[in-house]
C-alpha cells in the first residue's frame, strides 16, 4: 500500500510544473486524478479520495523531505507557519470560516467582479446577452483562455472538469444544467460518466473550453505579431459593466494599435467598444492585450457562439424596411439608378413596409384577447390556475417568476425591445409594478392582493412590446383552463399574410434589373444581398466599417471554428462586397409548421434560402445555399414575427474545412 501511495505521490508530483503539488489547487487535483488513473487505482477509491480533497482546507501543500524521501504536509511559510502573504487568522477562526475557504473566484482580471456577480446570481431575462446559455458560453470562455494561459498543457477534458467542479453548484450553471444536449453536441462526445441530468452543463462546458482555447491561441498570435514577450491579457464580458471596465482599463495604455503596430485614436477605440454587440462591432466579449514594457495595448473583439448552428444575428420589420430605403437611395446617389425612379420604388417598397406593420398590429390585437380574457375573468378558481400553470417539476415556477414581482410597487425590470436597426436597446423596455397596480384600483400604502397582482400581469401581458416566453405560456395556460378564446386560427392566417407579404416585396423588386460594376442583377436580390452581408458580418471581407477595418480585431468564434476574412473569402469565393451582390440570389420563402403541442400543423413562421454563385473544384458555377433567413415567432405562440438569421449547412461545411 505503502509503495502505491509513494508511486502515486512520485508520479503526481512529475505531473505539476513545480513538483509541489497542492491539494488545494484545482489544476493540481486534475493531475492527482490523472495520476490515479494511469496506476489504474480502482474508481471508488479515486472517487473517495478526490471528494476528501475537495473538501481539505486550503493552503496546504505536499512536497518531498529527508534523505528517504518522504512526503509531508507542510505550508510554505513566512516563519509564523503562515503562507506568505496570508493573513493572520482571528481567534476562534484558524484558517477562515468553511465557506470562505471553498469559495473560488475568477482570475482577478478585466472586469472579474461583474463576472462573478453574474455567475452567483445567474441569469435575469431582459438582460444582456440574452439567456443563461450565452452568458455562460461568454463568461466561462474568457476564465477558460486565463486558465490555458495558466496552465498550456491541461487537455480540454482536464479543463472541462476544473470548470465544472468550480463553478457547478452556482446559480449560472445550474441553468444551465439538465438531460438535454447543446450545440450539436452528441452524447458520444460526453464523458463516459456524466449523469444524464448533467448533460447540459458537460455539453455547454465543452463547447465552452473549445472556445476558450482559441481565445487563448489568438491572443499568442496577436503577440507574435507585434513581438510583445512581456504582455498582461484580460478577458471581458459584453454587459454594460463590461463596457465600461474595458473604457476604463483601455484608457490606461499610452497608446492603442492594431496587430501591425499602427496607432488607432483612443477616441475611435473607445467608441467602437461603446458599439458592442451590434452594428460596426457586433462583439459579445473582448480581449485586451498590455505590454507592460512599452504601455501600449491591443484590443480583440469576439462575437461568441456555441456552434456554427446558432442564430447569427436578428433583425426586425422596421429595420429591414430602412435598410431598403437606404439601399434604394443610395442607388441613385451613386447613379445606378434615376431620382424619381428611387423614389418611386422606395415609395412602393414603403407600402409593403406599411402593410407588414398593419399585419404586425392585426397580430397584436388578436395576441392580447387571452390576456384580456383572463383578467376580465379574475376569480380564486383562476388565480388557483395561476398559481399552477407549470407542468414542469415547479408548478408554479411562472407564478412566482413573473406574477409575483407585482406583490413590490417599487420593483422595476426590463424586457427586450429593439431600435429601428434591429439591435437591442439597452435596458429594454421597462415596467414598474406600481404603474400597472394603480390601474386596476389599488392604493398606495397597502400591500397588492393575490387578486390585483394576477390583474396587473394580465394588464402587462396585453401590452408588453415583446412578451417573455414564460409570459405567453401562462397566459395560455390560464386562458385554455378558463374557456378562453381560441386565437390560433386568427393567428395562423395573420402569419401567412406576412409571409406573403414579404414575398410579394421582393417579387416586386425583382422586376427591376440593375447593373453592379458591369453585371446585370435583380434589385430584389440586390437589396436581400446588402442586408444579408450585413447580418452575416461579412464586412469582414473587405474591412471597410468598424472594427473590420483592423486586421484581426474582429472574429465570430463558433466554439473554436472560427469565421474570420480569410475564412468568408475562401467560402464564399469573393473579395469585396461587390463582388458578393453580383453572385447573390434569393428564393421564395416556404411556409414552417409546427411539429407539436399546440402549434402542430400550424404556420409558425417561413423559411426563404439564399444562395452565392460559387465556383467548384472544375471552375464550374453552381449555386450554393449560404444562409436561412427565417421569420418565426420567437417567444411563443402568441409573438410576433421576427426575422432571424442562420448559417446552412453547406456554409457550415465548407466552413469547417476551411479553418
Amino acid at each position: 500500500m505503502n509503495n502505491l501511495i509513494d508511486d502515486i505521490l512520485t508520479d503526481w508530483a512529475y505531473r505539476v510544473h513545480d513538483g509541489m503539488p497542492n491539494p488545494k489547487n484545482q489544476y493540481h487535483l486534475v493531475q492527482l486524478q490523472e495520476s490515479m488513473k494511469s496506476l489504474k487505482v480502482e474508481s471508488e477509491v479515486i472517487d473517495m479520495v478526490m471528494n476528501h480533497l475537495y473538501e481539505a482546507k486550503p493552503h496546504k501543500y505536499i512536497k518531498k523531505t529527508g534523505s528517504k524521501g518522504n512526503y509531508v504536509y507542510t505550508y510554505p511559510d513566512d516563519g509564523e507557519g503562515r503562507k506568505k502573504g496570508e493573513e493572520e487568522p482571528k481567534k476562534g477562526d484558524e484558517g477562515g470560516s468553511e465557506k470562505e475557504s471553498e469559495k473560488i473566484d475568477l482570475k482577478q482580471t478585466g472586469d472579474f467582479e461583474s463576472k462573478q456577480k453574474h455567475i452567483d446570481s445567474g441569469f435575469v431575462k431582459g438582460a444582456a446577452p440574452g439567456n443563461a446559455g450565452s452568458m455562460y458560453n461568454e463568461i466561462m470562455s474568457g476564465e477558460v483562455a486565463n486558465i490555458i494561459r495558466d496552465n498550456p498543457d491541461l487537455t480540454d477534458e482536464q479543463i472541462v472538469q476544473i470548470i465544472i467542479k468550480k463553478y457547478g453548484d452556482t446559480k449560472l450553471a445550474q441553468q444551465n444544467t439538465s438531460d438535454k444536449m447543446a450545440g450539436g453536441l452528441s452524447t458520444k462526445e460526453l464523458p463516459e460518466e456524466t449523469p444524464k441530468e448533467k448533460r447540459e452543463l458537460v455539453a455547454k462546458t465543452i463547447l465552452a473550453v473549445r472556445s476558450g482555447r482559441r481565445k487563448a491561441q489568438r491572443t499568442e498570435e496577436a503577440k507574435q505579431d507585434l513581438g510583445w514577450k512581456n504582455a498582461q491579457t484580460s478577458e471581458y464580458f459584453g454587459d454594460q459593466d463590461g463596457i465600461d471596465k474595458q473604457k476604463e482599463d483601455i484608457s490606461k495604455a499610452k497608446r492603442v494599435v492594431d496587430l501591425d503596430g499602427n496607432e488607432i485614436p483612443m477616441d475611435d477605440i473607445l467608441e467602437l467598444i461603446d458599439l458592442g454587440g451590434g452594428g460596426d462591432n457586433p462583439s459579445d466579449t473582448t480581449t485586451i492585450i498590455f505590454n507592460e514594457e512599452t504601455g501600449e495595448a491591443t484590443i480583440l473583439f469576439t462575437s461568441d457562439k456555441d456552434s456554427m448552428d446558432a442564430i447569427i444575428s436578428q433583425s426586425s420589420t422596421a429595420a429591414e424596411a430602412k435598410q431598403t430605403d437606404d439601399s434604394i437611395l443610395k442607388l441613385a446617389e451613386d447613379g445606378v439608378i434615376g431620382q424619381e425612379e428611387a423614389e418611386a420604388i422606395a415609395g412602393e417598397r414603403r407600402n409593403y413596409a406599411e402593410e407588414k406593420a398593419d399585419i404586425e398590429q392585426e397580430l397584436k390585437t388578436v395576441t392580447s384577447a387571452p390576456a384580456k380574457h383572463v383578467y376580465n375573468n379574475m376569480d380564486s378558481n383562476t388565480i388557483n390556475v395561476m398559481k399552477n400553470a407549470s407542468e414542469g417539476r415547479d408548478p408554479q415556477k411562472y407564478w412566482n417568476g413573473q406574477v409575483v414581482r407585482f406583490s413590490d410597487p417599487d420593483k422595476t425590470w426590463s424586457t427586450p425591445l429593439f431600435d429601428e436597426d434591429g439591435n437591442k436597446v439597452k435596458g429594454g423596455e421597462k415596467h414598474k409594478s406600481s404603474d400597472y397596480l394603480k390601474r386596476i384600483g389599488w392604493k398606495e400604502g397597502t400591500k397588492p392582493t393575490e387578486e390585483q397582482m394576477a390583474k396587473a400581469f394580465c394588464l402587462y401581458a396585453s401590452e408588453v412590446s415583446n412578451p417573455p416566453a414564460d409570459v405567453q405560456k401562462l397566459i395560455n395556460r390560464a386562458n385554455t383552463e378558463t374557456d378562453g378564446p381560441d386565437v390560433s386560427v386568427e393567428v395562423e392566417k395573420i402569419r401567412r399574410k406576412a409571409i406573403k407579404n414579404e414575398q410579394d416585396s421582393i417579387g416586386f423588386m425583382n422586376q427591376m434589373k440593375i447593373k453592379i460594376d458591369g453585371q446585370e442583377v435583380g434589385l430584389g436580390d440586390y437589396i436581400e444581398g446588402g442586408n444579408v452581408y450585413k447580418q452575416g458580418h461579412l464586412g469582414a471581407i473587405d474591412g471597410q466599417r468598424g472594427v473590420h477595418k483592423h486586421r484581426g480585431m474582429f472574429e465570430v468564434n463558433n466554439a473554436g471554428q472560427v469565421l474570420d476574412k480569410e475564412v468568408l473569402s475562401k467560402v464564399l469565393g469573393v473579395d469585396n462586397k461587390t463582388q458578393f451582390l453580383q453572385r447573390f440570389i434569393t428564393k421564395p420563402a416556404s411556409e414552417q409548421i409546427g411539429t407539436k403541442g399546440a402549434q402542430k400543423g400550424k404556420v409558425t413562421g417561413s423559411i426563404s434560402i439564399v444562395y452565392a454563385i460559387i465556383k467548384n473544384e472544375k471552375g464550374k458555377e453552381i449555386e450554393v445555399p449560404i444562409m436561412e433567413k427565417r421569420q418565426r415567432t420567437k417567444d411563443g405562440p402568441l409573438g410576433k414575427f421576427q426575422t432571424v438569421y442562420k448559417w446552412t449547412k453547406e456554409f457550415q461545411d465548407r466552413a469547417k474545412g476551411n479553418q
